[in-house]
């Protein structure tokens, strides 16, 4: 184990993906990345299912220890320390937004200015709705970690109900399929019963033992990193980073889901890995976002584009794959933080 590292924590790590396949009923209108507006809709359609409470709470919850919806969607702070949520969104990727982040040029509806003085990296952003017609289909992908998984036959059957709803349309469910495939879900078999997905694990990642010396990390959606208070956007320092934040995110996951007394893993840290920044093309991608439980305005802003990264990152590896699940940084539960990693082969 390099550095002392333990990778067995990870095989501890437990998850369904649920890919849930909806067509729009009417015309659908979603902001151009629209993981804040699924969450909600989201939320909206699931909480008179998982709220422990009836009526519904309005505000506090009232149950936080025994509440579904909580765990899901509320749950922020066990002993003073912060908490990541169960629930992992992979929204609607507009093309135009994946092509940026592959190192395409950017072209309408998204818009590049120059970075603002203090800034290292230029802008991007969209002021435009994606429009959805009638019949199109919009796939939504649901990562849920650890006991959220037993929520996944009560939630399908829930959206298979009642769709979702997001401002200016409804979205019905078609289909339901888990990581392997399996269908879990057909609106033309409605008497069909919901199954349990796949439970998923990082134990064969761990067994593999990925080498690598060049890898290119691509941000498809905003990825959000929190330095001294601030959000950072600076290619090299995110580059110097990474590792130690795929890592950190792991640990996270595992104490919050999978420690049965509370406690947490004994600190790690990744050896030396000579890691440098061999190329980049990040843009900062403007988010904001109004939040009416809040009854405020919040900024999600963060990066997208791609890092090409060189060093011995085989001791990270198993982290690094980990991210491309658990996503990398803040606020995956928006869909924050989604990332594809490539390993290249290094230059003779």
């Amino acid at each position: 184990m390099p550095g002392g590292l333990d990778y067995t924590f990870l095989t501890a790590i437990r998850w369904i993906r649920i890919l849930l396949e909806f067509v729009a009923d009417g015309f659908v209108e979603l902001p151009a990345f629209s993981g804040s507006t699924i969450r909600g809709a989201l939320g909206r359609a699931l909480r008179p299912e998982l709220c422990a409470q009836s009526p519904e709470c309005e505000q506090d919850c009232a149950d936080p220890a025994g509440c579904r919806y909580y765990s899901l969607f509320e749950q922020r702070e066990s002993k003073g320390r912060g908490i990541p949520k169960p629930m992992i969104l992979t929204p609607p990727m507009p093309a135009e937004l994946e092509e940026v982040a592959h190192g395409r040029a950017v072209r309408f509806p998204y818009v590049e200015t120059a970075a603002l003085p203090g800034e290292s990296v230029p802008r991007i952003g969209s002021h435009l709705s994606w429009r959805v017609e009638s019949g199109a289909a919009v796939g939504i992908g649901l990562t849920l970690v650890g006991q959220a998984a037993a929520m996944a036959p009560a939630l399908i059957e829930c959206l298979g109900v009642g769709g979702l709803r997001p401002a200016g349309g409804r979205l019905r469910l078609r289909r339901a399929t888990d990581g392997s495939g399996r269908v879990l879900f057909d609106a033309r078999l409605p008497e069909a019963v919901v199954h349990a997905p796949l439970t998923e694990s990082f134990g064969e990642l761990v067994r593999r033992g990925e080498t690598a010396r060049r890898l290119r990390v691509v941000f498809l959606t905003p990825a959000v990193v929190h330095v001294e208070g601030g959000t950072c956007m600076d290619p090299a320092e995110i580059a110097q980073r990474f590792a130690r934040l795929c890592l950190v995110r792991a640990m996270q996951i595992h104490d919050a889901f999978f420690r049965a007394d509370g406690g947490r893993l004994p600190w790690m840290e990744l050896p030396e890995m000579g890691v440098r920044l061999a190329g980049s093309r990040l843009f900062r991608y403007v988010l904001p976002r109004v939040s009416f439980r809040q009854d405020r305005r919040m900024h999600f802003d963060g990066v997208v584009g791609y890092l090409d990264l060189e060093g011995d990152l085989t001791p990270a590896m198993p982290f690094i794959r980990a991210a491309e699940v658990l996503h990398f940084g803040q606020k995956a539960t928006f869909g924050l933080g989604r990332i594809q990693c490539f390993v290249q082969a290094t230059q003779s």
